[in-house]
């Protein structure tokens, strides 16, 4: 009876672990890592989370409690917390007890406070926590867009730009575009408008797609470098800078726009890869926007029934007001 009980406890104890190393928020796995490994990819965190009050250095996080008593022992152990919301606190801990009070029961989760400020391209990849998962941070492997192709509608595509080869720059990775203001095809396979170009050769040679919505500029390469630009041989590079390309050109229709979303399903699915498919443009006056037309349907079922991932802007309209 005695061994089976302090089975139950081991057993307890390790569930209890793996339960409070699971609230840990990435921003602090990252801080933590970035502490062992040394490494200064992974210590934007290190560079903006330590604050010095009276001589003394501490981490700042937020953390969610079971009760204001287990607040008190953590102010017991050195920690400053301030008023909270809902068992939600400011808390700050000591640099040198990081590792013993994020172990402590009681503590149901706990974030880094990273700093707030304008953009950096240079940091913006910890910012998403995507250094982490690139290195393959407590995953089961490491995910950098290998055998995941992203689909970019937009306007402006430079198909020559360095960045859609590899990190190498010897592998192109861009698969095919479609052109839909081109007068001349050929059109795609099942559609009646537009110019597709597949393979580096046709995309080289034609070189980028019409100007139409942009005079100046080439804001899809813009997007489709933060997606998955190789760097160049530069410093900075895209978020999963392995995954191979599709462009779409539109015009700014939703019949138009669902076509294209069509196109790069079949070409996929043809890979035998997923899609992830991004839209960074504003256009909020399209349909009425609440998930029940037509063309939010369809969106729906290409989520559903074919596994597609969409990502979307959260606003693109610089300083105009129409909204």
């Amino acid at each position: 009876m005695k061994m089976k009980r302090n089975i139950i406890f081991i057993i307890s104890l390790l569930f209890s672990y793996g339960l409070y190393a699971q609230s840990i928020g990435g921003g602090l796995r990252a801080y933590i890592q970035g502490n062992k490994t040394k490494s200064e990819e992974t210590l934007f965190a290190k560079r903006h989370s330590e604050r010095v009050i009276d001589n003394k250095t501490y981490i700042s996080t937020i953390a969610k409690l079971e009760s204001e008593e287990i607040a008190q022992k953590l102010r017991g152990k050195g920690c400053i917390i301030h008023k909270g919301i809902r068992e939600i606190y400011s808390l700050y801990i000591p640099i040198e007890r990081l590792e013993e009070i994020i172990e402590l029961e009681g503590i149901i989760n706990i974030e880094l406070s990273r700093k707030i400020g304008p953009p950096l391209v240079k940091k913006s990849g910890d910012d998403l926590n995507a250094d982490l998962v690139r290195t393959g941070v407590e995953l089961s492997k490491s995910f950098t867009g290998k055998d995941v192709i992203i689909g970019i509608t937009d306007w402006g595509f430079d198909y020559t730009h360095p960045n859609f080869y590899d990190m190498d720059l010897d592998e192109y990775r861009i698969i095919g575009a479609w052109d839909q203001f081109k007068k001349q095809g050929p059109s795609p396979s099942g559609f009646s408008y537009g110019r597709e170009y597949m393979g580096k050769a046709e995309l080289v040679d034609a070189g980028s797609d019409t100007n139409n919505i942009y005079d100046v500029g080439y804001h899809g390469t813009h997007v489709a470098g933060i997606a998955a630009g190789g760097g160049a041989g530069k410093e900075y590079y895209g978020i999963a800078p392995d995954a191979e390309l599709l462009f779409a050109t539109f015009l700014i229709d939703e019949a138009a726009i669902l076509d294209a979303y069509i196109w790069m399903r079949d070409i996929a699915e043809s890979h035998g890869k997923r899609l992830v498919i991004n839209g960074s443009w504003g256009l909020y006056n399209m349909g009425i926007m609440d998930g029940t037309s037509l063309f939010d349907q369809a969106i729906n079922a290409l989520s559903l029934d074919d596994d597609i991932v969409f990502v979307s802007s959260g606003g693109n309209n610089g300083d105009r007001n129409f909204h």
